[in-house]
């Protein structure tokens, strides 16, 4: 881990235009050749894109027992704190109700739950994630209150399998963390482990990924059903809609429209761990047509089917 971090802070001096000499206490940094940080620039392979409105993103190693907390410089992540947490007294991989595991999957951070309001045994600060997600809920996950929380006070640590299934720091952990998180937007990914992936790699696939959704984009504003409905899964789902009351809705709806204008901003693309090729994406939709507007955020879950990406999932918040 120290290895790749030092890698990657020397990578984005190197990227800037010109190798400086190191500063007091950049002497580390120094030894490196500039090819090694030219070539060896590591990502956490769970972020493929992290919007720049969005300055931190927590992500929880759950096989190491660790959570670690990236700054998006530049769109590159850098490692600013790591701690040692507890999970669920049965592991990671949450079903149902009850089984007290941590869920795995990208989640939010909802609210900010202060020390005034809880129970001593939560600590200083809780921080609940919105579980079960969208989707949990398609594969029919159960429970709820699922938290980022402290330990009571004058407890420093607890055994690595101790919770209900919430992620527990101890309290001088939860205050640093607090300094990095927008309640609302900031995102917490659990995976069974934290792997990296060479930036390289990870642009080409934010590329093609992005290529996709401008291009799903543009077919919505064509208003063509036919070429729109090309970005949608067989398997897609939504609410009581399936890929076939999608389509027909769709072209009763967009059949209906002079004018279709659709712009997106804030993009943020998340590989689903533990799912294989699905990615999660989030953006603010602008959206104005001859008869009806709607500005807010979307999040799509796109999966790989053979060697084209398709929309399984879609909606709004």
């Amino acid at each position: 881990m120290h290895k790749q971090l030092l890698l990657l802070t020397a990578a984005l001096m190197f990227s800037s235009g010109a190798w400086s000499e190191p500063e007091p206490g950049e002497t580390e940094l120094a030894m490196l050749s500039d090819t090694a940080a030219a070539q060896v620039l590591l990502q956490p392979s769970s972020i493929i894109r992290l919007d720049p409105s969005e300055p931190y993103v927590v992500v929880a190693s759950l096989s190491e027992a660790s959570l670690s907390v990236f700054e998006n410089i530049n769109g590159f992540l850098q490692q600013r704190l790591q701690f040692p947490i507890s999970m669920g007294k049965m592991g990671f991989g949450k079903q149902e109700e009850g089984d007290k595991k941590t869920p795995v999957g990208v989640y939010r951070i909802t609210s900010h739950i202060a020390d005034e309001q809880l129970d001593d045994f939560y600590g200083r600060a809780a921080y609940p994630l919105d579980y079960p997600n969208v989707w949990d809920k398609r594969n029919k996950r159960t429970g709820s209150g699922i938290w980022v929380h402290a330990m009571p006070e004058g407890v420093n640590s607890r055994p690595t399998f101790d919770s209900d299934g919430c992620v527990v720091l101890n309290n001088d952990q939860i205050d640093q963390l607090a300094q990095f998180v927008d309640v609302g937007r900031t995102k917490v990914v659990l995976t069974e482990k934290l792997d990296w992936i060479e930036a390289d790699s990870q642009t080409a696939l934010q590329d093609e990924l992005s290529a996709e959704i401008e291009s799903w984009r543009l077919a919505w504003q064509s208003r063509s059903n036919d070429d729109y409905m090309k970005y949608y899964s067989k398997d897609f789902s939504v609410g009581n809609y399936n890929y076939d009351s999608w389509r027909d809705y769709k072209s009763r709806v967009n059949g209906a429209k002079d004018f279709i204008e659709v712009n997106l901003s804030n993009l943020g693309l998340f590989a689903y761990p533990g799912e294989g090729q699905l990615v999660m994406a989030e953006f603010y939709q602008d959206y104005d047509s001859s008869n009806h507007s709607w500005r807010g955020w979307k999040k799509q879950l796109w999966q790989r089917e053979g060697d084209r990406w398709k929309i399984i999932y879609e909606a709004g918040g």
